[in-house]
Order: C-alpha cells, then sequence, then structure tokens
C-alpha cells in the first residue's frame, strides 16, 4: 500500500466556455474556498454529440449554443493566473499531437510567469476527438508522448541552441530563451495514464499522477505502486510523484436522491462514452452499448454519433454502472470513499461535479456539500 508523504489537496475543474471574465471569477471562488489547484480541459471538441444536445437531454443546451464551446486552456489558465495569488492552474491534459513539443514547452512557461510560477503542465497520450477530426494521426501516442517530454525538458534545460533526433521530431539548433517565472523552478509535469505503458511513463519522467476514477482504492494503490517501483528503478525519488484522480462525483443530502440523479441522461452519457468495455463487465455485468471492444474516450467522435445511436446506447446502460464509475452519496459517504483511495496514495483528488448538471436547480447546494465532503476528508 503507497502512504502519503503530503497533505491531501483538492482540485476543481475549471470552466472551458465564454465568457472568460466568469473562467476568472470561477477560479478565484475556488481559490477562496481552498481549491490547491484549477484544472482546464484542452479540447477542439466536447464530449456530447450535438445531435443529442437538446433540454431534455441537459439543461444546459438552454445556455450554450452547442456542446463544443472551449476556449484555448491555456489563455484561460493565464487570465486566471494573472488574477489570483495561490491556486495553480493545469491542463487536463494536453498532447503532443495537435501541439508540438516546443510550443507546449512555451506555452506552460508564458503560463508561469502569467500565474508566477503556478502553472502545471497536465500531458496525456491524446484522444481521437480532438485529433483524427482535423487531420492529426494518433499514431503509437505513447511512444509520442516520451519523446514529447523528453523535448520539452530539453529546451527548459538551457536557452542555447539543442538539437534532438527522434522518431517524431528533429530539432536542429532549436533555442527556447524562455525560462520559467522562478529561476530553476519549472512547471511540474503531471500525467494522465491508465494503461501500463503509460503507468511506467509516470515513473521514468512524471512529477504528478492525473488518472480517471476507472478502478476502486486497492487497484489504485497497486497501480501507484508501480508507479513508485519505476520511478526508483530509473533513479528517481518515488515518493515526488504526486498521486492524483479525477472522480466525477454526484453529491446530495441523502443517497436515494444521488441515485435518481445517476439516471439523467448526462449522467450516463458520462459513463457511456467514458468508460471502457471492461467497466461494464465488471460493474454492471453486460456488453458496452457501443461495441464488445469499445476502449473508453481515447476513440470517441462525438460529432460522428447520430441522436437515434446515441438514445439507443444510453437505454442499455446500467445504474450498476454509474454507481461503480460515479462518486456518489451524502459528503460524508464521499468523504468515506474518498478516504479510502487517500489510504492508498491518493494526495489530490479533483472532485468534478456531475450534480447540477444532472439537475440545475442543486447547482448551488451541490457546490457547498463539496466543500463539506473536503473538511470531511482531511478531518477524518
Amino acid at each position: 500500500m503507497a502512504k502519503n508523504s503530503r497533505p491531501v489537496t483538492f482540485g476543481a475543474t475549471g470552466s472551458s466556455a465564454p465568457p472568460l471574465s466568469n473562467v476568472v471569477r470561477l477560479t478565484q471562488r475556488s481559490e477562496e474556498q481552498g481549491f490547491a489547484a484549477m484544472w482546464w480541459a484542452d479540447h477542439l471538441m466536447g464530449y456530447f454529440p450535438a445531435s443529442i444536445w437538446t433540454p431534455e437531454f441537459t439543461a444546459l443546451a438552454q445556455v450554450e449554443a452547442n456542446p463544443h464551446l472551449f476556449l484555448d486552456p491555456f489563455v484561460a489558465m493565464a487570465a486566471a493566473g494573472l488574477q489570483t495569488s495561490r491556486i495553480k492552474v493545469g491542463t487536463l491534459v494536453s498532447e503532443p499531437v495537435r501541439r508540438h513539443p516546443a510550443v507546449l514547452a512555451q506555452s506552460f512557461l508564458s503560463v508561469d510567469h502569467a500565474s508566477k510560477g503556478r502553472c502545471i503542465a497536465g500531458l496525456g497520450s491524446g484522444e481521437a476527438m480532438n485529433t483524427i477530426p482535423y487531420g492529426f494521426e494518433l499514431n503509437r501516442p505513447v511512444a509520442r508522448l516520451e519523446e514529447a517530454i523528453k523535448i520539452i525538458r530539453l529546451l527548459w534545460e538551457t536557452d542555447q541552441p539543442v538539437s534532438f533526433e527522434g522518431e517524431f521530431w528533429t530539432l536542429k539548433d532549436a533555442v527556447l530563451g524562455l525560462g520559467p517565472y522562478e529561476s530553476g523552478k519549472y512547471p511540474p509535469i503531471w500525467i494522465a495514464a491508465h494503461g501500463p505503458r503509460m503507468l511506467q511513463l509516470v515513473g521514468k519522467h512524471g512529477d504528478g499522477w492525473l488518472p480517471y476514477r476507472h478502478m476502486d482504492a486497492r487497484e489504485y494503490g497497486a497501480m501507484l505502486g508501480s508507479i513508485r517501483q519505476t520511478a526508483s528503478q530509473h533513479g528517481r525519488d518515488p515518493d515526488a510523484i504526486v498521486a492524483g484522480l479525477v472522480a466525477p462525483m454526484v453529491i446530495d443530502v441523502d443517497h436515494d436522491s444521488c441515485h435518481r440523479l445517476l439516471d439523467a441522461p448526462f449522467v450516463k452519457m458520462l459513463c457511456l462514452l467514458m468508460l471502457p468495455t471492461e467497466a461494464f463487465r465488471r460493474w454492471g455485468g453486460v456488453e458496452h452499448p457501443l461495441g464488445e471492444n469499445y476502449p473508453g474516450i481515447s476513440q470517441f467522435i462525438s460529432t460522428r454519433h447520430g441522436r437515434e445511436e446515441i438514445l439507443s446506447a444510453l437505454a442499455k446502460v446500467p445504474r450498476d454502472v454509474c454507481e461503480g464509475y460515479i462518486l456518489h452519496g451524502t459528503p460524508e459517504e464521499v468523504a468515506s470513499v474518498t478516504r479510502e483511495y487517500v489510504e492508498h496514495g491518493l494526495e489530490h483528488p479533483i472532485l468534478w461535479n456531475m450534480t447540477f448538471v444532472a439537475d440545475p436547480a442543486k447547482l448551488r447546494s451541490s457546490f457547498a456539500l463539496t466543500l463539506d465532503a473536503m473538511r470531511y476528508v482531511t478531518s477524518g
């Protein structure tokens, strides 16, 4: 079992939709409420098909014209960083398919200056929805990510010209003169990882781990143990890697109310597109409605799915799958499950509040209850 070496801190998900002033206000409020970090998705395309983006699917359709409204996260982070003083700002996550490693290196450092040293470089191997429709190839994503991290660190290490001969990129006399806000203190690189090769990548190169909650607490601890074992094998301090977790959450004053919220189309859709086949087999005892070999969000492209197909698939999502994937319950119950992960090494839970999306009337109450759950975690 992995042990914590740092106090538990909490992350929140940042708003990606305009106006930018709302993005800043939400970050300021999260800072006041004690969140340690704010995380922004790096998307061109949204998770949900426009074909089902209607009021009966989600009340958000009444206020947002379509599900694909995304500000550039680096602009959002810079704006939020300029108007806050303590909260860290990071991507959840960027990938080196649309963005060249040199561009990523410069962008993260630029945000680091805007936030006065509070930028986190969240990186992943990429998703089909943000690459393939735009003409990018998503081939050998793990090897590509590892090479990108090497290039980013190479450019960060010196303000002199460097050269690099890789499988995916070649640099010849390339230079990045921009340094971090605080000399020698570069943005930490947190990596979204679930499979064995990606976990090894975290151990070899990562400063933090950013998985989604596809596993129970014991599995989480085993995966974290694997990461830290790899770090030790490569001469790195295994305890220096911060253990995060992105947990979609439904929270309310009683458990039965949460179960009703789990039946909301928006919540079921999140389970449908995010979870791979094995999760449906484990929690629901059924095949995945999108195919017996559906790999999860990495291959989902929302613009290629029509309304009738999605509605038919949603009808086949068992409640048990939603209960297994979505962290749900009262503040005490949410805190109890979160503490199980903390006991297995979790240090930075990111509570992704889905409650108000399922029922807009619970906007204020769900965020207040989230703060209660956070207090229970740290006081328990």
